[in-house]
């Protein structure tokens, strides 16, 4: 190979790769455009604000707090055994849990029931979320979020950052719910 032929060689690399990339980074912002679209699709309330932290126990007795999942991507849902529209989106719930075990995603099911009878009887076979139990008789851990409608769900990102907020129930295995997860998940 001539030094002409390696060096014309050298140069369409260069170019195409700068090509490449350039395509590459035009695609983000886009890409970005439509997950944000996805999460406006689903009735998702754009925020930008720090999660309240709180501890609460597991069906085990075992505390849990929502600091220490600060490098994950977590979805707080605030519901009850009691109440209608939280029982309907359970079952989407828990099929998102599974879909994303083994991923930095955790499922937060905060149940405001007054103990945890109605709970195991709601899971028979038990859930791939964590279930934790908010025992306070003023729900305070929903009010310091602001919650005043179940079910809630906040997304908050790998920082521990609220960036969306959706009140009532949804098909979290929808494509669009998906893509708004898979946002904060990139």
């Amino acid at each position: 190979m001539t030094l002409g032929k390696l060096v014309g060689g050298l140069v369409f690399l260069a170019i195409t790769g700068g090509l490449v990339a350039e395509f590459g980074r035009g695609l983000g912002p886009e890409l970005d455009r439509e997950r944000e679209a996805a999460c406006l699709t689903i009735g998702a309330i754009k925020r930008d604000e720090p999660a309240q932290d709180f501890e609460l126990p597991n069906h085990a007795g075992t505390k849990v707090r929502l600091s220490s999942l600060t490098g994950r991507v977590v979805f707080l849902n605030f519901w009850a055994t009691w109440c209608p529209p939280c029982r309907d989106e359970m079952a989407s719930m828990d099929l998102l849990a599974k879909d994303l075990r083994g991923t930095d995603f955790s499922m937060v099911a905060v149940s405001l029931d007054e103990g945890w009878d109605p709970i195991r009887a709601f899971f028979p076979s038990g859930t791939t979320m964590a279930i934790l139990l908010d025992p306070s008789k003023n729900h305070d851990v929903p009010r310091a979020f602001g919650t005043e409608k179940f079910p809630e769900t906040y997304l908050i990102d790998r920082t521990g950052r609220i960036r969306w907020h959706v009140v009532n129930k949804r098909d979290w295995t929808s494509l669009e719910a998906r893509r708004c997860i898979d946002s904060l998940l990139k």
